[in-house]
């Protein structure tokens, strides 16, 4: 979760202190990023958690909010802090959602739609709620919910902050233990027509197990309002250094805890803090020691460019799944541009939103719900200006490049003669194949120059959300796979009714080929689950269907 940082009312100078903390959160949103890319664009997956870049903003969040407002004298103050945050995180939220309605296609359902309006679907343990339209707003709902809380939070901390802390370490215990005592799911069942709680939305989701997170922060503030070692340069630098590889030890040594539990579905819950949160404790020392201010690191951080990105990184972090998720529906626009440059259309997209939605929407928005003027800066009016052009211009380029090389794909509805005569002979076996609940009804493999297209028909067997991936592999005689093209269903529209038929037209590039390739698999995965098929071959246990491979120039 990114919220952005208040302005600090006592004086430029105070402000000025904190600005590498705003530099440090455009890498915290950055990893945040990586982590969705994973599988994407061809990025890989590492072994570091960079989920827990969400753990690092609720800490820094509670930190920035105690720096800023360490006393709430009266219930004006109260109002007047609420607007304020209030003003920071809804527009921009508001904004992203319905960009989502736009670029997704999002269904409308009233009952889904209110909550994430209101920002209190991440209260909800269930995840047709809080991942209902766009999924990464879950953690500002939690935040709201850390807004709300603050005033109490905060009131007499000096004397109540050993019990304040106490409850929150109970109430995420409480959470953990509510899951493994009442065998709740680890995930909700997309499929199910009733809303279930999961350990996932109690645990993960849930702002009351969060709150730890944020009140840690408020106590890493208070020890930065009372202590200000005196150190080097060099020194400081060192201890920047250890701050660092303090928080990488959680990071990497979680998942070798989360075995230690073992796989005993009641506990997935204590498996998902120690993946997702572990860090907290870290991270507060972490910004404290970067408040500080006192090394190399912090100095870069604090460069002007860094903390203009530091800025946008609210709006970078609600718009940045958006797009991955349209470019998965439509990877094959941009296959045969390859992984990297499509990997660098996406961060141009990417920054040139997140800039135009913080200085269209989110800065003037704060000025007009707050009723004062945003100290926003000619300085940082200049690095907008700077950035923003050149992006703009690259982003041109890059659509026209796309448009110029890629061909057009998307999934589009057909009749059923159309698909039967584009199924050559040696395929209509296949026909009548059925992934999960829908079932295959037409299918033509064709070698072309520099690739092979794939064309696939489906036919939805009920009424049913586009929530699966498709999987795609290339596989050798054995069944091992070589290589992966997996694309999202479409998102438009956001269900299928029972009966409807469309097609799926998909580009496999050449390279994906190797001398060893003699089939594609076919694969249905709903969240983690492989789901059954039937049909004429297949492997995994029933659970891939095998095509062949016709015989092109670039596969011997």
């Amino acid at each position: 979760m990114l919220t952005p940082l208040p302005q600090v009312v006592p004086g430029a100078h105070t402000s000025a202190r904190l600005q590498q903390l705003t530099g440090l959160r455009f890498f915290a949103a950055l990893a945040i990023v990586v982590f969705h890319l994973k599988g994407v664009f061809g990025v890989p997956a590492i072994s570091v958690d960079l989920a827990q870049g969400v753990t690092f903003f609720f800490v820094l969040s509670g930190f920035i909010l105690s720096y800023v407002y360490p006393k709430l004298r009266n219930s004006a103050s109260v109002a007047q802090f609420y607007r304020a945050r209030i003003a920071r995180i809804w527009p921009v939220h508001l904004v992203a959602l319905i960009l989502g309605f736009i670029l997704i296609g999002y269904e409308f359902d009233l009952t889904t739609l209110a909550p994430n309006i209101l920002l209190v679907q991440g209260w909800l343990p269930v995840s047709a709620m809080y991942f209902g339209y766009n999924s990464p707003s879950w953690s500002v709902s939690a935040e709201l919910f850390f807004y709300l809380a603050f005033p109490l939070l905060i009131v007499n901390w000096d004397s109540t902050w050993r019990w304040k802390i106490s409850c929150c370490v109970l109430l995420t215990a409480f959470a953990i233990c509510l899951g493994a005592i009442c065998e709740l799911p680890e995930y909700e069942n997309l499929e199910s027509a009733s809303f279930n709680i999961s350990q996932h939305g109690l645990v993960y989701i849930g702002p009351l197990a969060r709150l730890l997170e944020f009140v840690l922060g408020i106590g890493a503030a208070q020890i930065f309002r009372r202590w200000q070692p005196v150190l080097s340069l060099r020194n400081g630098t060192f201890v920047e250094l250890g701050a660092i590889v303090l928080c990488a030890i959680p990071m990497i040594i979680s998942p070798i805890l989360v075995e230690s539990i073992g796989n005993a579905a009641k506990w997935s819950g204590a498996r998902m803090w120690l993946t997702h949160s572990s860090a907290a404790p870290t991270f507060a020392i972490l910004i404290l020691v970067f408040g500080w201010g006192k090394g190399l690191i912090s100095r870069f951080l604090a460069m002007r460019l860094l903390v203009f990105l530091g800025e946008v990184s609210f709006s970078m972090y609600l718009v940045h799944q958006l797009l991955i998720i349209y470019y998965q529906g439509h990877s094959n626009d941009f296959v045969r541009m390859g992984n990297f440059p499509a990997l660098f259309f996406y961060f141009t997209i990417l920054l040139a939103t997140s800039i135009f939605f913080w200085s269209v929407f989110e800065v003037p928005a704060r000025r007009f719900l707050t009723g004062r003027k945003d100290p926003v800066t000619n300085a940082k009016k200049r690095v907008a200006r700077a950035l923003l052009g050149p992006g703009l211009c690259i982003l041109m380029i890059a659509v026209v490049v796309q448009q110029t090389y890629a061909p057009s794909w998307h999934a589009r509805p057909i009749g059923n003669e159309a698909a039967r005569a584009l199924t050559p002979g040696d395929l209509v076996p296949y026909i009548g194949s059925t992934l999960g609940e829908f079932r295959l009804q037409g299918l033509n493999v064709e070698c072309v120059p520099d690739g092979i297209q794939l064309k696939v028909v489906w036919q939805s067997m009920r009424d049913q959300k586009m929530v699966y991936l498709n999987g795609l592999h290339i596989v050798d005689f054995s069944g091992k796979i070589l290589s992966q093209a997996d694309y999202q269903q479409p998102t438009v529209p956001a269900s299928m009714p029972a009966g409807k038929l469309w097609i799926d037209e998909l580009f496999l590039k050449k390279d994906l080929f190797s001398d060893a390739a003699t089939s594609i698999g076919l694969v249905l995965y709903r969240g983690p689950e492989v789901l059954a098929v039937q049909g004429v071959k297949t492997d995994w246990g029933g659970k891939r269907l095998i095509v062949p491979i016709p015989k092109c120039a670039f596969v011997s």
